[in-house]
């Protein structure tokens, strides 16, 4: 599946930069999963201006947990992933863009 998500700047750099390898994200309740090997397509999204700005990267979910099915309960304080969100290791695959 592939799933295309707004990414704010700081963190759009950081990934265009490769030293982001990762992605936090929040789903909602009726929101599809997330599985190894879904493909982010993450657009650059500028908030303040409500506009995309042309740059994107696309990357492979290689491993992937969410909270708090992944842990046991004793421990969900202790790593703080909460329900709907999800931690993912990620590379990238393709970008267009600048």
């Amino acid at each position: 599946m592939i799933f295309q998500l707004k990414t704010w700047p700081t963190y759009f750099e950081k990934s265009w930069a490769g030293t982001m390898p990762f992605q936090l994200r929040h789903r909602g309740k009726d929101e599809e999963k997330f599985n190894v090997w879904d493909v982010l397509r993450l657009r650059e999204y500028v908030p303040e201006k409500k506009m995309y700005t042309g740059r994107e990267i696309c990357v492979e979910i290689i491993e992937l947990w969410e909270g708090p099915d992944f842990m046991n309960e004793d421990y969900i304080g202790m790593w703080g992933l909460a329900s709907e969100w999800s931690l993912m290791t990620v590379r990238e695959i393709s970008r267009e863009g600048d």
